[in-house]
């Protein structure tokens, strides 16, 4: 009987008998393994699947990496590495996790092409020397799981080898969860999918986004939540490009004001772009700085009782005059746009304006499908 297997990717001129390790600890938690070299240097073992030689096959010019520097190196191989690892998901189905152990420079290497190659959902961990850190830059907006070394990846040891262990016990465990959970090998799976909606949520607007949920609920929507956190909308933004939803419904566009005006949780120049350049159905609260490739199918809300809970009258952030300022230009940046704007004299979190939304979302659907 065939068994899934996992990628184990490393750096064999510098990591092998560390890898060689982990390698036959993921086979003893019952899945197989693939050990592949991204190293600088070319390495010979029975154990390797795939060669340094065979990843840089896959590049066009056919580079050597001996003239490089450290720097080129990581570049090159980040490239072959995720053309190598998008190949091996769309092609092999017992393809069913990745880890990747090593250093700083190995760190940024492994979760490069795990952030390029492979969706959420695919078990993807690094054990990794620089784990306890800010982390943000190698994670990004995937579901990454990282895992602390304690001490450098140098030499197996009593204190690194239960680390390495438990790595390998951990991605064993989630390749067999992924492998069952496909739709092929699972008889419990679903026939027809539910039509995906995506939102986003803060604190001060979480009764609004739970009542629009609600309603696209009883109607027959899966509805997926981002918190708006900066990450959150980037994540949110990614998988909308790469076509997970069926309609977007934004009632806390609160990132592009962080990105304005330098905030902690900026959601970045791309927030509030996927959707109008995908052409899907959106509904949004507020704000909206894209042209949208289809502009009958987005709609504008402005909650001119309050764009959140702290913003209604008689509460801290409550300003008429920015409001108005807000709403106004709101209005003259949509002005020819084919976009039609909807001002409602309630506050953000009441719940008919929020199912109002969902429902003017649900009338985009059924129009666009």
């Amino acid at each position: 009987m065939e068994r899934p297997f996992v990628v184990l990717l490393g750096t064999c001129d510098t990591k092998l008998s560390e890898l060689l390790f982990v390698h036959s600890h993921i086979i003893e938690s019952g899945v197989d393994v693939r050990l592949v070299d991204v190293g600088r240097t070319p390495i010979s073992h029975d154990d390797i699947f795939y060669r340094q030689s065979d990843l840089l096959a896959k590049l066009p010019s056919k580079p050597s990496l001996a003239s490089m520097d450290r720097s080129s190196v990581v570049k090159t191989m980040i490239e072959a590495g995720s053309r190598f690892a998008k190949g091996m998901y769309l092609t092999l189905p017992l393809f069913s996790g990745i880890l990747y152990i090593g250093g700083s420079g190995g760190t940024s290497l492994g979760a490069s092409v795990m952030r390029s190659a492979l969706p959420v959902g695919f078990p993807k961990l690094i054990v990794s020397t620089i784990a306890s850190g800010n982390v943000a830059n190698i994670v990004g907006e995937t579901d990454i799981t990282i895992m602390y070394s304690v001490v450098d990846i140098a030499g197996e040891n009593s204190i690194l080898n239960p680390v390495l262990e438990n790595a390998a016990g951990m991605i064993g465990g989630a390749a067999t969860v992924y492998y069952q959970r496909k739709p092929q090998n699972n008889k419990n799976s679903e026939k027809e999918s539910k039509r995906r909606i995506a939102i986003t949520m803060f604190g001060v607007t979480t009764p609004a986004v739970s009542a629009a949920r609600a309603e696209l609920e009883r109607q027959g929507y899966e509805v997926i939540v981002f918190h708006a956190t900066g990450t959150g909308g980037r994540a949110m933004e990614n998988l909308i490009a790469e076509g997970c939803f069926d309609g977007v419904l934004d009632l806390t566009t609160s990132e592009l004001a962080d990105e304005l005006v330098g905030g902690i949780m900026n959601g970045g120049p791309g927030r509030l772009t996927a959707a109008a350049e995908m052409g899907i159905p959106q509904v949004i609260s507020a704000k909206l700085r894209a042209n949208a490739k289809e502009p009958g199918l987005v709609r504008v809300f402005i909650p001119t009782g309050g764009i959140s809970m702290l913003a209604e009258k008689g509460c801290p952030f409550h300003d008429e005059r920015a409001d108005k300022e807000l709403f106004a230009a709101v209005i003259q940046g949509l002005e020819d746009s084919g976009i039609e704007i909807i001002e409602d004299p309630r506050a953000i979190n009441d719940e008919g304006f929020s199912a109002a939304m969902a429902k003017s979302l649900i009338d985009l659907l059924n129009k666009s499908s």
